[in-house]
């Protein structure tokens, strides 16, 4: 599967955007990604998504979070 080049600000708008469709996901964001020197096993060269849950317990939000992200990695590869 080829991926979209995209900036880090472009990822995090992308993630944030796609958890904010989620109710239980209102206060939550994606603040930073960790770019990878080498792509990994899958072919995505980020990880380590920084999350920031306000208002919302983590244990609520990090599901969907993991699925965002997930999707994201499938997709999206940083410039």
């Amino acid at each position: 599967m080829s991926r979209t080049i995209v900036t880090k600000s472009q990822l995090l708008a992308w993630i944030n955007a796609e958890l904010a469709k989620y109710k239980e996901c209102d206060d939550c964001g994606a603040t930073s990604v960790s770019p990878l020197s080498v792509a990994d096993s899958e072919g995505c060269n980020w990880s380590s998504v920084n999350l920031r849950c306000s208002g919302t317990p983590a244990s609520v939000c990090i599901p969907v979070a993991n699925q965002v992200i997930a999707q994201a990695r499938a997709q999206f590869y940083v410039k």
